[in-house]
This record gives C-alpha cells, structure tokens and sequence, in this order.
C-alpha cells in the first residue's frame, strides 16, 4: 500500500509480466505481485512527485514458461493524475481509471480496457499486440484516432465528423472532450 498523497504521475514498467490495473475504493495505491517462485518482486521508487512501480529482475522467471507471474496494481478512485505503463511482451488489462491521462507502450503484449465510458485522455502506442477497448457508454465525449499499419480497425459505433482510410480512422462522439489515440504497427484496434 502507497500513499498517493502529492504524486501527480505513477509510471508502471511491467515488462514481459502481465499487468492488471483497476480502480477501487481506497485512499492508498495497492500493488501486489503473484509468481510460483520465492523470487524478488514488485519495486518501488517514490519521489515528490511520481511513483515508479517496476519488478525486479529474476532470470527464473524468464525460462520458467508455464507459470508466469502477475502484476495487480489498484488505483485509487480518487486519484486524477497521470497514470503511464511500459512493457514488452507481458499482456496489459484495465478495469476502468480515473487518471487524468492513461498512456500505454507496448511491444507485442496486448492491450485490453473495460470502461464504463471515456472519463480520460488515452494514448496506447503497441507495436504487434492487439488493442481491445469495451465500453459499457457508447455515448462518451471523445475524439478518436485509430491508427494502424498493417492492422485492422473496428469501432461499433457511429463517429460524427468521421474520416476513414486504409491506414487510420478519426471522428467524434459527443462533444468530444476527451482525446482518445490508439496506434500499432501490425496489431489489430477494435472497439465495441
């Protein structure tokens, strides 16, 4: 448990670990790490401002490719800063945040995210993981641009102001407050 008292942004380096990030009713920041060995875990790095949230390094867990561990992080409903995640291989999955800004890097993991509706500006960056975002609120204020290389898109609903080509898709729903960009090179965005 971390108190989140005057940290405007929490950075999250999960690397090849799969990472699940949610929103619940706390004041502290919660992060629990689970792996099958006795190995070092979760590291953290707080400074006036910012939290860094990474795991230390075990080379057993590298080879070992039938238990991989994971990395729980749960964030206060509360908390309105910046919430930035880099990772490599390790799937991403977000149960709804409050955070000003969400912004995930990745390389060939994927990226899958459950909100209620857009509540926050949202940058995703993937190289060949897939993009997966499910609204319960189709009706959000968000202006959206898919872009992909050789991927697909598919958003299930109407965009206002729409634009299409073969490499991104753009428009509006609402009065589109929020910014809403998903990029991959050879992932596939869908958005239902």
């Amino acid at each position: 448990m971390v108190s989140l008292k005057d940290i405007h942004t929490i950075y999250i380096n999960h690397g090849s670990t799969a990472l699940h990030v949610s929103s619940f009713e706390a004041e502290e920041l919660n992060a629990s790490f689970i792996a099958s060995d006795d190995g070092s875990g979760i590291k953290l790095d707080k400074s006036k401002s910012e939290l860094n949230i990474s795991l230390k390094s075990d080379i057993r867990r590298i080879l070992n490719l039938r238990e991989k561990p994971e990395l729980f992080v749960q964030i206060p409903a509360e908390y309105k800063g910046r919430v930035i995640i880099n990772g490599s291989s390790g799937h991403v999955h977000i149960q709804d945040t409050n955070a000003e800004l969400l912004e995930i890097k990745g390389k060939s993991g994927n990226i899958t995210m459950n909100f209620l509706g857009i509540k926050n500006h949202i940058d995703i960056s993937a190289s060949s993981g897939n993009v997966l975002l499910k609204l319960k609120r189709k009706d959000s204020d968000a202006r959206w641009l898919l872009q992909t290389s050789s991927g697909k898109r598919s958003i299930a609903f109407s965009l206002d102001n729409h634009t299409f080509n073969n490499k991104k898709t753009e428009g509006l729903t609402g009065n589109g407050t929020y910014s809403v960009q998903m990029k991959t090179s050879s992932g596939n965005i869908t958005v239902e």
